[in-house]
């Protein structure tokens, strides 16, 4: 299913049947910790019955040069978890040229296991990086591969029971 600009599914256009899982992308600066309608936002994803919602936690965005800092993160998921909506987190290097060296790939394995472990119980499914393939990112195969070999074990040190 695709998704136009205001995050409305594009097809289909009746309501999903219950129980059926709807994931919609829901960009920062829509859901950041300063949005003072977070909280509505939320609730209006809900109304629309979707039940999932996927969060880009770029290692960046928590890492500020000393400590990892999760305010913002934390608190997306939890008005989404409060509204009833499951969490998918979009584990994003850095730097995309963190993946093609081997000592990038470690400092990326080890910001997305202080990921997943501080979100243990609130994010249900894990993505590393979303479409690595893009021209912007261009992370080639091998690339994405070895840093998936690195990441993925790293992820499940953190949280066995976490879903890739």
């Amino acid at each position: 299913m695709g998704y136009n600009r205001a995050l409305r599914p594009l097809q289909p256009k009746t309501r999903p049947e219950a129980g059926r899982v709807m994931w919609f992308a829901t960009p920062d600066s829509r859901t950041d910790d300063a949005f003072h309608g977070l909280a509505n936002e939320a609730a209006a994803y809900a109304a629309m019955r979707v039940s999932g919602v996927r969060f880009d936690m770029r290692s960046g965005n928590i890492w500020n040069g000393s400590a990892y800092v999760h305010t913002t993160n934390d608190t997306r998921i939890a008005a989404f978890r409060a509204a009833g909506i499951r969490v998918m987190g979009i584990l994003s290097p850095r730097s995309y040229s963190d993946l093609t060296t081997s000592g990038g790939r470690s400092t990326f394995a080890e910001d997305c296991a202080e990921i997943v472990s501080h979100n243990r119980g609130l994010v249900d499914i894990w993505e590393i990086t979303n479409e690595p393939n893009l021209a912007s990112q261009s992370v080639a195969p091998d690339d994405y591969t070895a840093t998936c070999n690195a990441v993925c074990p790293a992820i499940m040190a953190a949280n066995p029971a976490a879903t890739i």
